[in-house]
């Protein structure tokens, strides 16, 4: 995101910045949601702050906001206008008052579940040194909160005798431990884009994405609700994990 708003200010462009997944995180610069010119976070029912579904957007650019409300409320204006009136094109997007509700409560909990999580996660990161089969992804430097929405790793079938990401997972949760697949494929081989592709094949340019093809083949996660348990629940999440490696390998030997 340094490197983006310097970019961004540079050619005069404007950043949307998808903070959907990262709620309580920080950046170098500042909380996310703030270092965009808009920011955008959701609540749907798997994030650390949720309320089932929707989402909010944060920005400091009032005329912004004042679009933004616009066309979520069926285009109606913020502050002029009559009640039926519609000045633009917009949808019902507005979240319910049960909802509202909820992230109120939700909000004063969110501080002290931030650091249940932290804990958990930071003391799974300490017992994953002993496992091979599976390398947590690296915090970079810059991050001065960490959201704890996912626990990514990348698997390493290597060190587990060359077991698929598919079998893996099957021994893993059959042992009992919550980890599960990622994203499986990059955005163009996914069944919608593929399809498009045939249809129109004028209407796309498709490059080599050979990083991110690696990252669908390999990367796992542990979700955040997990770090909500106990320390116990983490060393069981790892000698499972050290099960079923410990015993792919020696089947190969």
């Amino acid at each position: 995101m340094t490197s983006l708003r310097a970019i961004a200010g540079k050619h005069g462009l404007k950043i949307v910045e998808d903070a959907a997944q990262a709620h309580g995180a920080v950046w170098e610069m500042a909380p996310v949601g703030s270092l965009g010119d808009v920011g955008c976070f959701s609540f749907q029912s798997s994030k650390n702050l949720a309320c089932g579904e929707g989402g909010a957007l944060t920005t400091n650019d009032e005329r912004l906001f004042d679009r933004a409300y616009s066309i979520h409320n069926a285009g109606r204006s913020r502050l002029d206008g009559d009640r039926w009136e519609h000045l633009t094109l917009g949808w019902n997007c507005r979240p319910t008052e049960y909802q509202a509700a909820l992230l109120i409560h939700r909000f004063d909990e969110f501080t002290r579940l931030q650091a249940i999580r932290r804990e958990n996660f930071q003391y799974l990161r300490e017992l994953m040194t002993d496992v091979a089969c599976m390398e947590p992804l690296a915090v970079s430097g810059g991050v001065r909160a960490h959201g704890m929405y996912m626990f990514a790793s990348r698997y390493k079938k290597e060190h587990c005798g060359g077991l698929s990401i598919e079998n893996f997972l099957e021994l893993v949760q059959a042992e009992g431990a919550p980890v599960y697949r990622a994203f499986s494929t990059t955005m163009s081989d996914q069944p919608v884009m593929q399809n498009l592709m045939k249809r129109r094949p004028e209407y796309f340019r498709r490059q080599p994405t050979p990083v991110a093809d690696q990252a669908a083949r390999e990367v796992v996660f542990i979700f955040q609700h997990v770090f909500l348990g106990t320390r116990g629940d983490m060393e069981e999440i790892v000698a499972a994990l050290k099960k079923v490696e410990r015993h792919c390998s020696q089947a190969k030997s």
